[in-house]
C-alpha cells in the first residue's frame, strides 16, 4: 500500500510539474501576443523576428509538457480535461507556425533594408525565391491550424482559453489569403527582373478611372531593361508622350470584327486595349512602341492603381509633391487624390509618371521591405491585377502558368466574360459597381440538329456609387460637351459606360433587355463568340440591369460533354465584383 501510495504521489508530483510548465509558458505566450502584434504594425522586424524566436522557445515547452502522458490522460478528466486539450493543440499550432516562419525571420535582416543586392550590384532573385518558398509553407502552416483549432469544442472551454483561440482562428484564417495576395508578386519579380535571361518590358500604367476591356486607359509608361536582377530604366513618359508622334494604326493586325465592334477608334494609343485578351493588346502596344527606332521591347507588364501599391510596399513609401505615401494609401491616392491635388491634366499625368518611376528607382537601389510587404498585403485587397505578355514562347508559358498573362481563352465551354469601356470622357468607373450572375441552363436536345444546348441566362448589374464632392477633373462628360450639350445641365456624377458581354464559344444570343425592355445592340462575333455591347447611362445612386440570353452548345466540337459549372474570367477593375454561378444538370 504504502509503496502504491508513494508512485501515485510522485506520478501526481510529474503531472503536477508538467502543468506548471505547460501553463508558466503558456502565461509567457500570451503576453507575447500583443507585443508581436505591435511590432508586425510598427514594421519593426528586427523586434518581431526576437518576438518569434521566443514564441517558438515558449509554444515547444508548453507542447512537450502538455503531451507528457500524465498530462494527457487528465483529458478524461471533467472540468479540466477539455482545456488541457485545447492548451495543446494552441501550443502545438504555436510551434508549427513558429517553425514555419523560420526562414523568413533568418533572411529578414536582408530583405529589409538595402541588403538584397548581390557583390556585382544585382537583386539577389534566388533570396526573393526562397522568401516565396517560405510564404508558401506559412500559409500551409496556417491553415492547418486554423483546421486543427476550429475542431475545438469551444463551448466547453473556460473563456480565458475560448476567446484567445477564436482571435488565432480569425488571425490564422487571413493568413493563406494575404500570401495569396502576394503570390503573383513573388512570381512576377524573378520574371520582370530577368532571371536566367536578358529582356526589355515595356510597363504601363493603366488608369482603371477610365475602363477598357482588359484595364484601363494607358496613363503612364516605362521601359525597362533587365539581365538576371539588374536593372535599368530606359525611357519613361506618360501617354501625351506617346500619342504627340501621331495616330498609330494597328486596325490591320486585329480581326475584322473589331472595326465592327468599335469602328475606327483602332487607332490610337488610348484605346490600344480593346480586347477582352491582354495578349492581343500587349502585341500591339510592342509593335506600336518598336515602330518608334528606340529601345527595342519584347514583352510587356501592366500595372493599375489596385496592382501598383503590392509592388510600392516591397519598397516603401513613395513622394507625391511635398505628401508621403504609404503603400497602402496609395491606390486610393491614385484613383482620387491625384485629381484633386493635380487639377491641370497634364500635371497629374506627371505626377503619375512620377510615382511609378520612384518605385522601380527603389527597387534598382535594391531598396526590399520585407516590412511594408507584409503590413500591406495583410490588410489590403484589390480587384486590379497585373498582367505580363513576353513574345518569348518559353517566358510566356512560365507567365500563364503564373496566371499573369490576362488572357480570355477561346476554348469551348461556359466560359464568359463582361468588360466595361467608359464612353463619358471622365473618371469615374472607380465607382461604377458590378453584380454578375450567370445561370447555366439545364441540357436539352435538339431533335433536328441532333445536338445537346443550354438556354443561358447571364444578368448584369451596374451600379453608379459616386460620392459627393469629387473634383471636376473626374466627373466632367465630355460625350455630352462634345455633343454640345450646355455643361451646366449635365447631371455632376452621371456616367455613360460600354457594358460588352462575351457570350461562350459557339453561343448564339437570342435577347438583351435592359431593365427589362428590349435593349439596342452592338453586336460582333470575335474569336467565335458573339458579342453584345449595350450603350448605359447611370445617374448617381442608380442602377441598371441588363439581361442577356443565349443558347450554348452542351457538348463541344468532338460530342464529348462541356462542363457543367459556369465561369465568368474578370478583367482588373477597381472595385471587387459580387458574382453568382449557378451550375447546370448533366446531360442525360
Amino acid at each position: 500500500m504504502g509503496l502504491t501510495i508513494g508512485v501515485l504521489i510522485a506520478v501526481g508530483a510529474w503531472a503536477g510539474w508538467h502543468l506548471y510548465t505547460l501553463g508558466t509558458n503558456a502565461l509567457h505566450l500570451a503576453g507575447l501576443v500583443d507585443t508581436v502584434q505591435q511590432h508586425a504594425k510598427q514594421g519593426d522586424v528586427p523586434a518581431l523576428i526576437d518576438d518569434l524566436y521566443d514564441v517558438h522557445r515558449y509554444s515547444v515547452a508548453a507542447y512537450n509538457a502538455a503531451s507528457d502522458p500524465t498530462v494527457m490522460a487528465l483529458h478524461a478528466m471533467p472540468g479540466i480535461g477539455d482545456d488541457l486539450r485545447a492548451a495543446r493543440e494552441v501550443t502545438r499550432v504555436a510551434r508549427d507556425l513558429t517553425a514555419a516562419t523560420g526562414t523568413l525571420a533568418s533572411m529578414a535582416p536582408r530583405v529589409t533594408g538595402n541588403q538584397i543586392l548581390t557583390e556585382d550590384g544585382r537583386i539577389d532573385l534566388t533570396l526573393i525565391g526562397t522568401v516565396h518558398t517560405a510564404m508558401t509553407e506559412l500559409a500551409s502552416a496556417a491553415e492547418a491550424g486554423s483546421k486543427r483549432l476550429g475542431s475545438l469544442d469551444q463551448g466547453s472551454l473556460l473563456p480565458q482559453i475560448g476567446e484567445p483561440i477564436d482571435r488565432l482562428v480569425g488571425w490564422l484564417e487571413q493568413v493563406p489569403g494575404a500570401v495569396d495576395r502576394a503570390e503573383p508578386y513573388l512570381q512576377l519579380l524573378p520574371l520582370l527582373l530577368g532571371e536566367n535571361d536578358e529582356r526589355t518590358w515595356f510597363v504601363i500604367m493603366q488608369n482603371l478611372d477610365e475602363a477598357r476591356p482588359s484595364g484601363g486607359l494607358l496613363a503612364s509608361w516605362l521601359v525597362l531593361h533587365a539581365n538576371n536582377g539588374l536593372i535599368e530604366v530606359l525611357a519613361q513618359g506618360t501617354n501625351d508622350d506617346l500619342t504627340a508622334t501621331g495616330n498609330v494604326d494597328y486596325s490591320h493586325a486585329m480581326d475584322a470584327s473589331y472595326r465592327t465592334l468599335w469602328g475606327d477608334n483602332l487607332s490610337g494609343w488610348l484605346s490600344m486595349n480593346l480586347s477582352a485578351n491582354f495578349p492581343d493588346n500587349a502585341r500591339l502596344m510592342r509593335d506600336a512602341w518598336n515602330a518608334r527606332g528606340e529601345a527595342q521591347v519584347d514583352g510587356v507588364v501592366s500595372f493599375g492603381q489596385g496592382t501598383l501599391p503590392y509592388l510600392a510596399a516591397a519598397v516603401g513609401p513613395v513622394d507625391a509633391g511635398e505628401r508621403s505615401i504609404a503603400p497602402a494609401d496609395l491606390e486610393e491616392y491614385l484613383r482620387v487624390g491625384v485629381y484633386r491635388d493635380y487639377e491641370d491634366p497634364d500635371t497629374k499625368d506627371k505626377m503619375v509618371a512620377s510615382l511609378m518611376i520612384q518605385v522601380f528607382d527603389k527597387l534598382m537601389a535594391g531598396n526590399l521591405n520585407l516590412g511594408y510587404f507584409l503590413d500591406t498585403v495583410t490588410g489590403y485587397e484589390s480587384a486590379d491585377r497585373v498582367q505580363m505578355w513576353s513574345a518569348d514562347p518559353t517566358i510566356q508559358q512560365t507567365i500563364a502558368a503564373a496566371d499573369l498573362s490576362g488572357e480570355f481563352p477561346s476554348a469551348e465551354g461556359p466560359v464568359s466574360t463582361v468588360r466595361l469601356v467608359n464612353a463619358g470622357g471622365n473618371k469615374l468607373d472607380t465607382f461604377m459597381d458590378l453584380d454578375v450572375a450567370y445561370l447555366l441552363g439545364d441540357c436539352e436536345m435538339d431533335e433536328e440538329y441532333d445536338v445537346e444546348w443550354r438556354t443561358s441566362t447571364m444578368t448584369v448589374k451596374l451600379t453608379n456609387s459616386v460620392p459627393d464632392g469629387l473634383p471636376p477633373y473626374m466627373t466632367g462628360r465630355l460625350d455630352l460637351i462634345d455633343e454640345g450639350v450646355d455643361p451646366s445641365r449635365v447631371v455632376v456624377g452621371s456616367n455613360r459606360d460600354f457594358v460588352v458581354i462575351y457570350a461562350p464559344v459557339g453561343a448564339t444570343i437570342a435577347s438583351v433587355t435592359v431593365d427589362g425592355a428590349e435593349a439596342y445592340v452592338h453586336g460582333a462575333e470575335l474569336s467565335g463568340r458573339e458579342v453584345a455591347l449595350v450603350d448605359v447611362e447611370t445617374n448617381p445612386g442608380t442602377s441598371r440591369i441588363i439581361k442577356v440570353t443565349w443558347s450554348e452548345p452542351a457538348t463541344d466540337s468532338v460530342g464529348r460533354a462541356l462542363p457543367t459549372s459556369p465561369e465568368v474570367v474578370l478583367p482588373p477593375l477597381a472595385n471587387p465584383v459580387t458574382l453568382s454561378l449557378e451550375p447546370g444538370n448533366t446531360c442525360p
